[in-house]
């Protein structure tokens, strides 16, 4: 039991010198954080600057898309880009916050729609390491009590990434076959509503090839839910 508090009071001292040398800052605009404001990782200035949609939008095609707040704010794109790129996975927490409010502030009952995340290629996800649509995804799940399948839909293409591409053809190419769904799961998803969630719509590239996908499988409605969308 005295070694159990020594190492608890080492590990608590240890967190004071780090607080000291090395003061938590809001990734956003770097101002240090209060205690209250560490959990999301961003200050309650920089939060309340993400602006939540209270639509969903109809672009051309085959689903709808969902999109929480807007990619050109700074703040969640940087809260994004550190949750995707730099390992920060307390930044979920954030992120998630934002979704279920957008949910909240839409007239749909998605009791019975399925979530499924959009897929990483096998080596990209040894590499990052998780799967931010299938964290994301699980987060709604867990909140409004939603069916949740992450192995539905596989990528068994090892495409470039889209912002290497320079049109929306281009685009389009890359993603060409690059989803399927097994045979023995389309019983899953046959006209069944789908949630298919990804971190960022940016030209649609991605969700288009993905929802064509489910379609082609027996999918009902799809609405494409996305934290960001650009442009």
């Amino acid at each position: 039991m005295l070694l159990y508090y020594d190492m608890h009071s080492f590990k608590k001292l240890g967190n004071l010198a780090l607080d000291i040398f090395f003061p938590p800052i809001c990734l956003n605009c770097k101002n240090y954080l209060e205690d209250s404001e560490r959990p999301n990782l961003i200050c309650d200035a920089c939060f309340k600057s993400i602006e939540i949609n209270k639509i969903v939008f109809r672009p051309q095609g085959n689903f709808i898309l969902a999109a929480a707040a807007s990619y050109e704010n700074p703040a969640l794109r940087n809260l994004i880009h550190y949750f995707k790129y730099e390992g920060f996975l307390q930044a979920q927490k954030p992120l998630g916050e934002i979704l279920i409010s957008y949910i909240n502030n839409l007239d749909i009952d998605f009791k019975n729609y399925l979530i499924i995340p959009v897929p990483l290629y096998p080596s990209k996800l040894r590499k990052r390491g998780f799967n931010q649509s299938e964290t994301l995804g699980r987060i709604i799940s867990n909140h409004f009590q939603l069916s949740f399948e992450s192995n539905i839909m596989e990528r068994v293409e090892n495409t470039k990434p889209q912002i290497e591409m320079k049109n929306h053809d281009e685009r389009k190419r890359n993603l060409k076959g690059a989803f399927t769904v097994r045979r023995e799961n389309n019983s899953k998803i046959e006209k069944h509503q789908i949630i298919l969630i990804d971190d960022v719509y940016t030209s649609g590239a991605t969700m288009n090839e993905a929802v064509k996908t489910l379609k082609k499988a027996g999918a009902g409605q799809v609405i494409a839910l996305t934290v960001a969308r650009a442009g």
